[in-house]
């Protein structure tokens, strides 16, 4: 059986018309090199967030990033081990940098 993932069209992801969807404002998606934490990245970019994708998988974050910035958003992917209490604490300071994360 041939499983293969589906493209994302841009058409396809609902966009929302809402001020604090704007760059100053950051998103953090865990799972971000496939499947839902993929889909996830890709429509919080293209809705104007910046994005910051951790995984442990950095061939398949880049690939996540490249879909995102080629759709027009803007996202950023940090290797991450969800396990390590430090790894995480990494990434939101790194994250933070770029912006205000909400809770």
């Amino acid at each position: 059986m041939d499983i293969t993932e589906p493209v994302i069209q841009r058409d396809e992801i609902l966009v929302l018309d809402d001020p604090d969807f704007n760059p100053d404002h950051v998103m953090i998606v865990t799972g971000a090199a496939t499947g839902i934490g993929r889909a996830t990245c890709v429509a919080s970019a293209v809705n104007g967030l910046m994005t910051v994708g951790l995984d442990i998988n950095p061939a398949e974050g880049k690939r996540t990033v490249d879909l995102a910035r080629d759709l027009g958003g803007q996202m950023i992917f940090l290797e991450t081990d969800l396990v390590q209490d430090g790894a995480m604490d990494r990434a939101v300071a790194e994250a933070a940098k770029l912006g205000a994360i909400s809770t």
